[in-house]
């Protein structure tokens, strides 16, 4: 696990080249990803790529149930060198696109057009490619040997924490496309600290993790 401030320099190094190669994981982890679920790297002061997501469907008025996700990633503006998530999303048979200030959770610029036909095309790819996702995890939970209450409880005890202790989890089960691992994905708060876990779901083994500070 890196050390969040030495990593924090190298990011700003990183940042003035307008170079960012991130995955999924956080300061403490860095893995590979599909284009629609990239995350960014977890820097302190800037939002999480989650946050990002929910500020984009707020503005919008979009339930995430009812968004189909083309990318959330972090980029760099060339013009400004300012660090902003790219949020892209299909919904309401409408094509959105947000620019939003990684750090401020402002939103930079707005985009919104009326989908056609090759829009179509893509959302339906996306969505079929999720539901394959979807049944490779539930075909692959037929034999799982822990519940999700049971992977909330090894994270909660890895933490030091109980539940009663967090005012927010969330634990749903997920198959590592890279590993061909079915895990649960754990995530809860505590305090102004963010936990997230990565489970094996046959052993119970804590396959990643990493905890944030919410400023």
């Amino acid at each position: 696990m890196m050390n969040k401030k030495n990593f924090l320099a190298g990011f700003a190094a990183v940042a003035l080249a307008g170079l960012f190669v991130f995955g999924i994981g956080g300061a403490q982890a860095v893995k590979a990803a599909a284009p629609e679920t990239v995350a960014a790297q977890s820097v302190e002061g800037c939002i999480t790529v989650k946050e990002a997501k929910q500020e984009a469907l707020n503005d919008a008025g979009v339930k995430e149930s009812d968004a189909v996700f083309k990318q959330a990633k972090l980029d760099t503006d060339d013009d400004t060198g300012i660090v902003k998530y790219e949020v892209d999303f299909f919904a309401n048979d409408k094509d959105y696109e947000y620019d939003i200030d990684a750090v401020t959770a402002k939103i930079i610029k707005t985009d919104v057009d009326r989908m056609d036909a090759e829009d179509y095309q893509e959302m339906k790819a996306l969505q079929a490619a999720e539901a394959e996702k979807k049944a490779a995890a539930e075909k692959k939970s037929g034999s799982e040997e822990i519940t999700e209450q049971k992977a909330l409880e090894i994270a909660l005890n890895h933490a030091g924490l109980t539940a009663n202790d967090v005012s927010y989890a969330d634990t749903h089960l997920d198959f590592d496309d890279d590993t061909g691992i079915t895990k649960y994905d754990v995530e809860f708060r505590a305090g102004m600290k963010e936990y997230s876990y990565e489970i094996n779901s046959k052993t119970g083994e804590i396959v990643d993790f990493e905890v944030e500070i919410d400023d």
